[in-house]
């Protein structure tokens, strides 16, 4: 994140939706710039509010704001790879619990089993959802904390996306790379 524009407000018109205006919004706080944003529907400027809110804020204020609103946060966010929209730090679950375990909360992945193979759930929430509770909360629901090494997963349809987008630019997967290298070495 920048901080060009630390101290400045900017007040973005038509914030909602997908358009311009929460793209500017976004690439603002980004910038380090306040945002204050309308657009026709409500709803939707709240929504680019928040999401320019958290671009302008660190990994641990961020965390820390969340563990400071209630004792369970449902938590998603894109892995590395993952692509899609807007996805500036792109981190392994693991990598995220150790954030939320700093404030004393751990992950239980407890909702990723329960939706795994939904095909109504869109893919990303699949794989990228985790819940981390405080340890009061946990011990009143007696639930078992995942190991964090046990959260970094690749869902199917993201591996299935890889490996097409591997063939669309007729690239070789890494093992095929490996393996051309071997037996030329061995000629």
């Amino acid at each position: 994140m920048s901080e060009r524009l630390r101290g400045k407000v900017a007040v973005v018109t038509g914030a909602g939706g997908m358009g311009i205006g929460q793209g500017c919004a976004l690439a603002l706080a980004r910038e380090g710039a306040a945002v204050v944003g309308c657009d026709i529907d409500q709803k939707l400027a709240e929504e680019t509010l928040a999401l320019a809110k958290a671009e302008g804020l660190t990994y641990e204020s961020f965390v820390a704001d969340l563990v400071a609103m209630a004792p369970a946060v449902l938590f998603s966010a894109a892995i590395p790879g993952q692509g899609g929209v807007g996805h500036r730090n792109e981190q392994w679950p693991s990598w995220w619990a150790g954030h939320f375990a700093t404030h004393g909360y751990l992950a239980y992945d407890v909702v990723r089993p329960a939706i795994w193979t939904d095909e109504a759930i869109p893919a990303w929430y699949r794989q990228n959802i985790v819940l981390y509770l405080d340890p009061g909360r946990a011990g009143s629901l007696g639930l078992t904390p995942t190991a964090a090494a046990l959260l970094d997963r690749v869902h199917p349809a993201f591996w299935s996306r890889a490996n097409r987008e591997l063939g669309y630019a007729n690239a070789l997967p890494e093992s095929e790379v490996l393996r051309r290298q071997a037996a030329a070495a061995q000629q």
